[in-house]
């Protein structure tokens, strides 16, 4: 992971972040820290295509929300803006999709786990996540072939609500009647 701009006691601010140059590069603000991971690997893209492209079949004929994939600003806070692989907006958060990104929690963000990314997608990110309105996360990995589900409206919101494997189907309340098959899902990644 490469850190680009690191100012020492004094985070880079989402203003800062908004100056850089636009650029389809993977690129995020994680507690004031600014990381450029090297581009993900094609297993990663799978997983992460296939994801956003079921959600886009289930929501075309259910006007529930708005499915997105990365690289789409997500501004959690200050000194917080990331890029999950897919996030869902629904309906009733739609005010929070700007022009230019997505401006608080959206109600379901997806990040699927690589070398570079791992630590910060388990540890600063699921819990900025859990703390800024985020519902539900799923945390995907290609090398357990698992996906953790974490709902960040329980008890123990950073205790995953399920560990699902290649033989289970992910469904989410969110979305009711959406069901996704992880066999079939990893054999393709």
């Amino acid at each position: 992971m490469q850190t680009l701009l690191k100012t020492g006691m004094r985070p880079v601010t989402a203003k800062a972040f908004y100056r850089l140059p636009e650029t389809n590069q993977f690129c995020e603000l994680i507690e004031g820290e600014l990381v450029m991971p090297p581009s993900p690997d094609p297993s990663h893209q799978t997983i992460a295509g296939t994801i956003f492209g079921e959600l886009c079949l289930y929501l075309r004929d259910r006007p529930l929300g708005t499915v997105y994939h990365a690289p789409l600003d997500v501004e959690l806070s200050p000194v917080n803006v990331y890029q999950p692989e897919v996030l869902f907006v629904s309906e009733g958060r739609r005010d929070r999709v700007k022009r230019k990104r997505v401006v608080g929690a959206p109600d379901l963000v997806v990040e699927v786990l690589s070398p570079s990314t791992a630590r910060y997608d388990q540890g600063d990110k699921l819990l900025r996540y859990a703390r800024s309105g985020v519902v539900e996360m799923w945390l995907v990995d290609p090398e357990d072939r698992q996906v953790q589900v974490y709902r960040f409206d329980r008890e123990d919101p950073i205790k995953p609500k399920q560990v699902l494997g290649g033989g289970d189907v992910l469904r989410t309340d969110l979305l009711p009647g959406f069901e996704m098959p992880l066999g079939r899902f990893f054999l393709m990644a």
